[in-house]
Parts: structure tokens; sequence; C-alpha cells
């Protein structure tokens, strides 16, 4: 059986056919684009690890690691990124189509850290128990 038989005698059809099995997966391959980065602190400008970078509406994501560098796959359409690390403002970034190297730079938090106190949270749910009385 030959291949004009299997595609029931239909040459265009079957040419059209291969060259979208052939195409097709580049053309997808090229809606996404390689980003890559630095975070640093602002006031030190020393790297940030472990920055939590996180494609708003995806589950598209990166960590940033010890020299603040990262690198990941995002869609080729403009993007809103969530840039988030315990102690450091969040930060709300949009990257445009052309941009494919980011420099971000967080700033402390001053309120991290200023939630209520261990004794005061001990306080509390003490506050809360009851004395039962214990039957031996």
């Amino acid at each position: 059986m030959g291949i004009v038989e299997l595609l029931g005698g239909n040459v265009r059809r079957g040419f059209a056919l291969i060259i979208v099995t052939v195409i097709a997966p580049s053309w997808i391959l090229a809606q996404s684009r390689t980003i890559t980065g630095k975070v640093t602190e602002k006031a030190t400008s020393a790297p940030l690890a472990n920055v939590q970078i996180v494609v708003r509406s995806t589950t598209a994501s990166a960590i940033s690691r010890e020299d603040g560098s990262f690198s990941f796959q995002l869609p080729a359409n403009v993007v809103v990124l969530d840039v988030r690390r315990i102690g450091y403002k969040p930060l709300v970034v949009s990257v445009a189509v052309d941009i494919m190297t980011l420099s971000l730079t967080m700033e402390r938090d001053v309120l991290a850290g200023s939630g209520p106190s261990r004794s005061a949270v001990s306080l509390h749910v003490a506050s809360g128990v009851r004395s039962m009385p214990c039957r031996g």
C-alpha cells in the first residue's frame, strides 16, 4: 500500500497534513520566549536569593538563585509578574513582548516582623482557655 492509497488518493490533502505536522510544532514553540534577569536589594544593591517570580494567571514561575539570577519561559504576549520575598515589599511588573532581560529591585518592608509578639499571641491563646476540673 502506497502513500497515495493511505491518503485516500488525495495527494494535496496529504501534503497539507504533512506540512501542518512539521511546521505546527515550531510555530507553537515560537509562541514563547525565555526571560532572564537578576533581583537585587534596593538599599545595598546586593543580589537577592529565593525571590518567587510568578506569571500571573498561569502556573509558570521561577525562584532566584544565590546570585539573584533567574530564568524561565514566558508566553510571547505581554505578561504580568508577581514578585515576592518574605521581608520585602511585593512587586507587580508588566513585561512587554520585546523584553528578554529584567532587572528587578526589591525594597525591604519595614512592617515585616512588626506583627504581634510571640508573648502577645500566647496571652491571646491562653485567654481563651477555660479551667476544667480534673478527675483522677
